[in-house]
């Protein structure tokens, strides 16, 4: 399967949140073009824990077990995510 066949694609802006820490979620995502950026909430502060790029999977722990989300998610520029789940 090419990144690009996953059957449902999602398009973000810069900023804008594509998972949100503390809320369930059963979805896995693919990023097909950009970059993301994983943030969590450290002491009430905001703390950016890591990028992702192109090809890069997120989220996966949703296909696995019924959790929380543990991280937020934004786009950095514009962004295309194929949904798993």
């Amino acid at each position: 399967m090419k990144l690009q066949d996953t059957p449902i694609h999602q398009h973000y802006g810069d900023g804008d949140i594509i998972v949100t820490e503390g809320i369930m979620s059963n979805n896995a995502y693919v990023i097909i073009k950009g970059n993301v950026r994983i943030t969590q909430k450290v002491y009430k502060k905001t703390v950016t824990v890591g990028t992702l790029k192109e090809g890069e999977v997120f989220g996966e722990m949703a296909l696995i077990a019924e959790t929380v989300r543990n991280a937020n998610v934004s786009a950095v520029g514009d962004v295309t995510v194929g949904v798993i789940g």
